[in-house]
């Protein structure tokens, strides 16, 4: 802690005020980061639907895309072959509220489960 902490009220203020200002915008930066990367997942599995992947490239398929993401991307996770099974059935089961509700299919990138947070950004 420095003295002009110390003896500067008005800039011990500042301070604390900048740091409360710096946590809330990693805070929003987080839930952005993770908002777009519930947008990905949930155009992930709407490729392996659309693509009739397992079908297409038989019971291994699964396990074959999350190797074959793994090596393309070194180091990331969220790739095993239980989370690309679970982006699959998001899609379904989201893909079923949007038919429901058309109207919403072309607000899907403000829609609930891509924005949890916004009223707080």
């Amino acid at each position: 802690m420095t003295t002009l902490i110390k003896i500067d009220g008005e800039y011990a203020n500042w301070i604390k005020d900048l740091s409360l200002r710096f946590r809330q915008s990693q805070i929003k930066a987080a839930i952005r980061v993770n908002s777009e990367m519930l947008r990905f997942y949930f155009s992930l599995g709407a490729d392996i639907v659309n693509k009739k992947a397992e079908s297409r490239w038989g019971d291994g398929f699964f396990k074959n895309l999350s190797r074959d993401m793994q090596n393309e991307l070194p180091g990331v996770r969220g790739f095993s072959e239980k989370n690309l099974y679970y982006m699959k059935l998001m899609y379904l089961l989201y893909r079923e509220l949007f038919e429901k509700f058309p109207q919403d299919v072309g607000k899907i990138n403000n829609h609930v489960l891509f924005n949890p947070y916004t009223d707080i950004l």
